[in-house]
């Protein structure tokens, strides 16, 4: 995912194609991001549309490992419970 997301290369190295596909990743809106503030001399209302992405991204993994623990602790009750 780092390496089609833009952490091996800038992103603008990228075909038109790749640049769309490597969006799919966290990584590439990361990249983004940084570049904008770093390089483009953006602000904070210029990498918001990146932040949104990243904190969904977050909530969706947030979501994932709520859902793994309760199963787990479920399969763990059952597992002691069982006579």
């Amino acid at each position: 995912m780092g390496a089609l997301g833009g952490s091996m290369l800038p992103l603008e190295l990228f075909s038109p194609t790749i640049y769309t596909v490597a969006h799919i990743t966290p990584h590439a809106w990361a990249a983004d991001g940084s570049a904008e503030l770093v390089r483009h001399l953006g602000g904070l209302v210029d990498v918001l549309p990146g932040i949104g992405v990243l904190v969904g991204y977050a909530a969706v993994l947030v979501g994932y490992a709520a859902v793994l623990l309760a199963v787990a602790a479920w399969a763990l009750r059952r597992s002691i419970v069982r006579p």
